[in-house]
């Protein structure tokens, strides 16, 4: 029997549905579906013809990208040895929780509790519990990619259950568990992953649900490590509707941030352990942006069997567990505060967060702007810092866990983020960015070659960082290959936070 190969074939501005048509015709490719808002079609071809397809695709000056339909991996870190003897949670009596307390909610729900609105978190994932009593009150808009039948959302796994639970449980209610946005929250699940991983187009309809049905924020505790053009797109997509997409950083305890979380526009997180230092499973790298509690994580978990986990609740373990903290504060902000955008709210996290290093506030590649802090955030303050001794023979830093007042500190530093493309969204390789103050270049950045790409090969993904650079405006500098650096434009640094960029050039 012949092997069907799924691809994502993403066409360049202004080609019409009979060129597209004429093209899948030529190659012998079915269409299965189209994303027309950002000019990606899915098609399936035999695999023995798969390379001629390949190179037809690529040939026509129509086709901006082909890529294959990935299969994207749960990001969630099994708790072994006692994630197989899961009743070892119920011995932790008061620290079920411990996650939630240390990221300083109380204030910010004072303040929750005296607003009626609400904001939509889609938690893309592999379903939810439809009838859990801490999350179906909040249930909203629900729908599955994953299958023919949309309405089919119930989740088989527990994942995404346990998801939405630390994002968004029904909170002060004498039950169960509170989640981080208290009640300014519902629930979109979205169903994109089964038993064995989510597509990436499984992905990408998740997110063009979720736009469209108008949820303010995205969560995907889900990761992979092919770059993706037909999903940057999407982010894109979402980014410029207004939208906050957070995702894992991943478990492989390395220094490489997984996809969606290495996507321009998605805020990445790692994952820290009681003692705030980065969780012996947590990726680190140039993307992250922010980091939260991630062992030991008590939320819903399904009311009916599900593999390696008790009914209900329970507490699991990794990045996953730590997004759904940021994506609940971020629907939180936008619940007490409409007027945010998206980048503000992503800069009003980072801001607020508790800093590594309380005398310089610089961003780090294990923690981004340090350890999430939701009422500093919430009341706009730039917050406490995180007392920390360096550990004798690491580079990482360990801490003794108590908040001490910022007094002397020094300014809080910044950082231009984002992506180099071209005309038609693809990203460059070995393009030099370079941040300037009266001609002299303060930080520069050469975009990687060796990044994992959806055919397989070695290529870019277009990003960069300019990191720790005081607050002030800059002149944007690229260089391409082969090319006199050219200014793109300017823009300025905001202490303590990303500033998201995406610069377009002609190549």
């Amino acid at each position: 029997m012949n092997e069907i190969i799924s691809l994502l074939v993403g066409f360049v501005p202004q080609t019409t549905n009979e060129q597209k048509n004429q093209l899948h015709s030529k190659v012998g490719a079915r269409l299965v579906s189209r994303f027309d808002a950002i000019n990606v079609e899915v098609v399936e071809v035999l695999k023995i013809v798969f390379q001629n397809v390949l190179n037809v695709y690529q040939s026509s000056h129509h086709v901006a990208f082909v890529e294959e339909n990935t299969t994207y991996s749960i990001s969630f870190q099994p708790n072994d040895p006692y994630y197989e003897q899961p009743k070892r949670v119920l011995y932790d009596g008061p620290q079920s929780q411990w996650g939630l307390k240390r990221v300083n909610p109380e204030a910010a729900w004072e303040l929750a509790r005296k607003i009626d609105r609400k904001v939509t978190i889609a938690i893309l994932d592999t379903g939810i519990d439809p009838n859990h009593p801490d999350l179906s009150s909040k249930i909203v808009k629900p729908v599955n990619f994953t299958t023919k039948d949309r309405n089919d959302f119930k989740d088989e796994n527990g994942h995404g259950t346990h998801v939405a639970g630390i994002a968004a449980a029904v909170t002060n209610n004498k039950r169960g568990v509170a989640g981080i946005s208290y009640n300014s929250a519902k629930i979109m699940p979205v169903k994109v992953a089964g038993p064995n991983g989510g597509k990436a187009k499984w992905l990408i309809a998740g997110i063009l649900y979720a736009v469209l049905n108008g949820a303010k924020v995205i969560n995907i505790s889900i990761g992979g490590p092919p770059f993706s053009l037909a999903f940057q797109r999407a982010i894109d997509y979402a980014w410029l509707k207004g939208v906050v997409i957070v995702a894992a950083a991943g478990n492989g305890g390395k220094n490489k941030v997984e996809y969606p979380a290495g996507y321009n526009f998605v805020l990445a997180v790692s994952a820290t352990n009681k003692a705030n230092d980065l969780a012996e499973f947590s990726n680190w790298g140039m993307n992250i942006g922010i980091s939260a509690p991630g062992t030991s994580i008590l939320s819903t978990t399904p009311t009916y069997s599900t593999p390696h986990k008790m009914r209900s609740y329970d507490a699991l373990q990794g990045t996953s567990q730590a997004t759904p903290f940021v994506s609940g504060l971020a629907a939180l902000l936008f619940a007490i505060y409409p007027d945010l955008s998206n980048a503000e709210v992503i800069q009003l996290i980072q801001r607020a967060a508790d800093p590594i290093d309380e005398k310089s506030k610089q961003w780090n590649n294990f923690y981004g702007y340090g350890l999430l802090n939701a009422s500093n955030a919430v009341n706009r303050r730039t917050g406490k810092t995180i007392r920390r001794t360096t550990r004798r023979g690491s580079s990482r830093r360990s801490t003794s866990g108590r908040h001490t007042p910022d007094k002397g500190a020094k300014i809080r530093k910044g950082s231009f983020y984002g992506q180099i493309v071209d005309q038609l969204g693809n990203p460059i390789a070995n393009a030099i960015v370079s941040a300037r103050i009266s001609g002299k270049i303060v930080s520069t950045y050469k975009t990687k070659t060796n990044v994992h790409l959806e055919n397989n090969s070695l290529g870019t993904d277009g990003m960069f960082r300019l990191h720790n650079l005081l607050p002030g405006r800059f002149s944007i500098f690229v260089e391409l290959p082969g090319q006199p650096a050219l200014k793109w434009g300017t823009s300025s640094i905001i202490g303590g936070a990303d500033t998201l960029l995406r610069l377009v050039c002609k190549t």
